[in-house]
């Protein structure tokens, strides 16, 4: 199950989205909520959710700003933005952050759902890749061990290969 934050102002659109959603369904789990974006923002470091559905306007600090500040954190979230406000500055600053939604409220139930579809199907793709790289690089560093053990790798294409794959060269002694 992937985690979700709502982040709103108003305890009857948070309530709303927490009980007219089948989160399960979706393979999600509401983890937390905030009722402003300072809130929200002490709640992303402790739970590191996947998705994050923020309002633009609220007090203390507004969802462009926890945006700011979720991005800085380098976490791989995706962002859907609920506001009430179809004005065009909140839309623009949403795209310079690399917002994954901007949906206007009120919200159709329908919509949200389709957005969470594909953010679940988003966070897949980028799982799977990330595990083919991080495989690809194991048999990469095996394979460049193995071929320095047999003597069938130069010494410059060593060295550029310890140094891709963070093999320390500068020990005094190996033990293989």
């Amino acid at each position: 199950m992937y985690r979700v934050i709502i982040v709103d102002d108003e305890p009857v659109i948070r309530r709303g989205l927490r009980e007219t959603i089948e989160w399960d369904a979706l393979g999600l789990e509401v983890a937390g909520e905030a009722a402003d974006g300072a809130e929200a923002l002490k709640l992303i470091r402790e739970i590191r959710p996947e998705i994050l559905i923020t309002d633009i306007r609220m007090p203390e600090m507004d969802g462009i700003e926890l945006i700011r500040e979720v991005k800085k954190l380098e976490l791989n979230i995706k962002i859907t933005i609920l506001s009430g406000y179809s004005d065009y500055d909140y839309l623009k600053a949403a795209i310079r952050l690399g917002v994954d939604n901007y949906l206007l409220k009120p919200i159709d139930n329908d919509e949200l759902i389709s957005n969470l579809k594909n953010a679940v199907s988003e966070i897949e793709k980028e799982a799977a890749i990330s595990l083919q790289i991080r495989q690809g690089t194991v048999l990469l560093r095996s394979n460049t061990l193995r071929r320095l053990v047999t003597g069938n790798i130069s010494p410059e294409e060593l060295k550029e290969k310890a140094e891709f794959l963070h093999i320390p060269l500068d020990a005094e002694r190996y033990l293989c």
